[in-house]
């Protein structure tokens, strides 16, 4: 019996290591994803004349009477 748990909790564990070790490769999938946005998207913004517009569109509802 102490042996199939050990089998089995060796297994376990190894699962979870896999599974950590692809979450880790994702986190910096996607930390390199945002570092190479903001660089471009830095460089970019600083050569751009273009004005940024921010609408609210929550004051700008309109009552139907009956």
């Amino acid at each position: 019996m102490e042996k199939i748990i050990e089998e089995t909790t060796k297994r376990l564990f190894e699962s979870l290591q896999q599974k950590i070790k692809k979450i880790e490769q994702t986190v910096s999938s996607v930390e390199t994803l945002i570092n190479d946005d903001i660089i471009s998207s830095s460089s970019s913004f600083s050569d751009s004349d273009e004005d940024i517009e921010i609408v609210n569109n929550n004051n700008h509802r309109t009552k139907e009477t009956k």
